[in-house]
């Protein structure tokens, strides 16, 4: 594959993360050499089968030991790489790397851990870290195998020929329709896409709606005390100074809305934690960004009505009254 035109690199799993099946297929763990693991003898731990070069195409960091290479054969030592939270939870403040385990049952050969890699979400958003292993395609076999194809363009334009390949090389392989990543994180994500979509529309709605009500507000208040206007402009109050009188107390309201929306941004946002992903409710720059948004939006609801009392006639306003 690596050979086609337009490919890259390549390699082979048995699932990817949010694929729609095989996300939920366990093994169970026995461990040999950890008498402080936390995690019970035989308990199911999720796995997947991959092939070399697998974590460097999904962007997956390796941080201690080695990845799977071409050296990890059939009939060679069995090894496999665990994820960050089941090389704490079994050799917890220990270097797991040289360690062995027993898949399947306590009697199996043992399995060499050769390398940690980073935590990540296997199959959807919300789940909780859990332990995760991954071994070699070629030391267990399987029915399923997902072919991962980094393209240098359209990978619509080189999957035909990928297909093409496999059909050459195993006719009586069934083959199910292509995909990219990007659409596997797309249909895993729609409902909280179309969530979020849905709540910035209204958000920008809520805004526009709160730029005119204040506006309204504003110039009905303006309106309202154009008498003590004319007046303070008949006494020599100019200009200048009205429009800093009317913007002030404006400037008060956003002081006042400030203070009571960010406690009620932050109550609603710790009661909305689990509907949030990556996301920090109490994160202190999206309140201020968010404070500053409303506040510049009150600030231009009240600037024009600012602006024509500044410009009021005096003796209009009085005779008017």
């Amino acid at each position: 594959t690596e050979a086609l035109p337009g490919v890259r690199r390549a390699t082979m799993s048995r699932t990817i993360p949010f694929f729609p099946s095989g996300g939920g297929a366990a093994l169970s763990v026995h461990t040999t050499d950890s008498p402080r693991s936390t995690v019970p003898p035989g308990a199911a731990v999720k796995f997947n089968l991959v092939g070399p070069d697998y974590f460097d195409l999904l962007g997956i960091a390796l941080l201690r030991g080695r990845a799977i290479d071409d050296g990890d054969r059939a009939d060679g030592q069995r090894v496999m790489l665990v994820n960050e939270t089941m090389a704490a939870r079994i050799w917890p403040g220990e270097d797991p790397v040289g360690r062995s385990v027993r898949l399947g049952n306590p009697d199996s050969d043992p399995v060499l851990v050769v390398g940690v890699v980073e935590d990540g979400k296997y199959n959807y958003l919300e789940e909780p870290q859990e332990p995760y292993l991954y071994i070699p395609f070629s030391q267990r076999r399987w029915g399923e195998v997902i072919l991962l194809a980094e393209t240098e363009g359209d990978p619509a334009l080189v999957a035909p020929l990928v297909r093409q390949v496999i059909g050459t090389l195993s006719p009586e392989t069934f083959l199910l329709p292509q995909t990219t990543l990007g659409d596997v994180l797309r249909d895993a994500t729609y409902n909280r896409q179309l969530m979020a979509l849905a709540l910035g529309i209204f958000s920008v709605l809520g805004l526009i709606l709160a730029g005119v009500g204040l506006y309204g507000v504003s110039a009905h208040a303006v309106n309202r005390r154009s008498q003590e206007i004319g007046i303070r402009m008949a006494l020599g109050a100019d200009g200048g100074r009205i429009l800093r009188l009317v913007l002030g107390q404006g400037s008060r309201l956003i002081l006042i809305g400030t203070a009571f929306g960010i406690p009620g941004a932050i109550a609603i946002g710790l009661v909305l934690r689990s509907n949030l992903f990556g996301v920090n409710p109490v994160d202190p720059l999206s309140l201020l960004g968010a404070a500053a948004v409303l506040g510049m939006v009150t600030l231009a609801a009240i600037l024009l009505p600012s602006r024509r009392a500044a410009t009021v006639e005096p003796l209009t306003v009085i005779r008017f009254e």
